[in-house]
Protein backbone atom coordinates (compact mmCIF):
# COMPACT_ATOMS: atom_id res chain seq x y z
CA UNK A 1 0.00 0.00 0.00
CA UNK A 2 1.26 3.29 -0.70
CA UNK A 3 2.27 5.62 2.22
CA UNK A 4 0.57 8.79 2.68
CA UNK A 5 1.95 11.58 4.65
CA UNK A 6 -0.09 14.68 5.81
CA UNK A 7 1.81 17.15 3.89
CA UNK A 8 0.51 15.67 0.36
CA UNK A 9 -2.56 17.21 0.74
CA UNK A 10 -1.68 20.50 2.78
CA UNK A 11 -3.08 23.57 0.64
CA UNK A 12 0.00 25.02 -1.78
CA UNK A 13 -2.21 27.02 -3.91
CA UNK A 14 -0.05 30.19 -3.24
CA UNK A 15 2.61 29.50 -5.56
CA UNK A 16 0.49 27.63 -7.77
CA UNK A 17 -0.67 30.31 -10.31
CA UNK A 18 3.04 30.78 -12.01
CA UNK A 19 3.07 27.06 -13.66
CA UNK A 20 0.21 28.65 -15.29
CA UNK A 21 2.60 31.37 -17.47
CA UNK A 22 5.49 29.16 -17.84
CA UNK A 23 6.59 27.37 -21.04
CA UNK A 24 6.74 23.65 -21.08
CA UNK A 25 10.74 23.96 -21.31
CA UNK A 26 10.68 25.87 -18.09
CA UNK A 27 8.46 23.28 -16.70
CA UNK A 28 10.67 20.46 -17.39
CA UNK A 29 13.86 22.43 -16.03
CA UNK A 30 12.14 23.18 -12.47
CA UNK A 31 13.19 20.01 -10.28
CA UNK A 32 9.46 20.91 -7.82
CA UNK A 33 6.77 20.19 -11.35
CA UNK A 34 8.61 17.57 -12.61
CA UNK A 35 9.13 15.93 -9.78
CA UNK A 36 5.61 16.51 -8.84
CA UNK A 37 4.72 15.05 -12.21
CA UNK A 38 5.97 12.06 -11.57
CA UNK A 39 4.37 11.54 -8.51
CA UNK A 40 0.84 12.22 -10.34
CA UNK A 41 2.18 9.62 -12.64
CA UNK A 42 3.43 7.17 -10.46
CA UNK A 43 -0.35 7.38 -8.05
CA UNK A 44 -1.92 6.51 -10.99
CA UNK A 45 0.25 3.96 -12.30
CA UNK A 46 2.17 5.15 -15.31
CA UNK A 47 5.34 5.53 -13.71
CA UNK A 48 7.63 2.94 -11.58
CA UNK A 49 11.06 5.00 -11.23
CA UNK A 50 12.65 7.35 -8.65
CA UNK A 51 10.86 10.61 -8.04
CA UNK A 52 13.75 12.38 -8.20
CA UNK A 53 12.77 15.66 -10.11
CA UNK A 54 14.93 14.72 -13.57
CA UNK A 55 12.66 14.67 -16.59
CA UNK A 56 14.03 11.36 -18.08
CA UNK A 57 12.52 9.23 -21.20
CA UNK A 58 10.94 6.53 -18.45
CA UNK A 59 8.71 9.58 -17.77
CA UNK A 60 8.38 10.44 -21.05
CA UNK A 61 6.96 7.13 -21.83
CA UNK A 62 4.74 7.14 -18.99
CA UNK A 63 3.16 10.27 -20.45
CA UNK A 64 2.91 8.41 -23.55
CA UNK A 65 1.08 6.07 -21.96
CA UNK A 66 -1.17 8.21 -20.58
CA UNK A 67 -2.06 9.96 -23.43
CA UNK A 68 -2.43 6.46 -25.16
CA UNK A 69 -5.10 5.86 -22.48
CA UNK A 70 -6.92 9.21 -22.70
CA UNK A 71 -7.25 8.83 -26.21
CA UNK A 72 -4.98 11.63 -26.92
CA UNK A 73 -2.09 12.25 -29.80
CA UNK A 74 0.70 9.91 -28.32
CA UNK A 75 3.93 12.50 -28.53
CA UNK A 76 5.61 11.63 -25.10
CA UNK A 77 5.73 15.52 -24.36
CA UNK A 78 4.26 17.60 -21.11
CA UNK A 79 1.18 19.19 -23.08
CA UNK A 80 -1.71 20.98 -21.62
CA UNK A 81 -4.71 17.66 -22.28
CA UNK A 82 -1.71 15.95 -20.27
CA UNK A 83 -1.23 18.77 -17.68
CA UNK A 84 -5.54 18.44 -17.62
CA UNK A 85 -5.45 15.02 -17.40
CA UNK A 86 -3.14 14.75 -14.10
CA UNK A 87 -4.92 17.97 -12.78
CA UNK A 88 -1.39 19.74 -12.71
CA UNK A 89 -1.28 23.71 -13.56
Amino acid sequence: TPHVNATDFAPRFAWRWEYYFKARQQLLLDTAYVGSLQTALHRLGYYCGPVDGVFTPEVSYAIARLQKNYSMRVTGNLDIPVRRALHMP
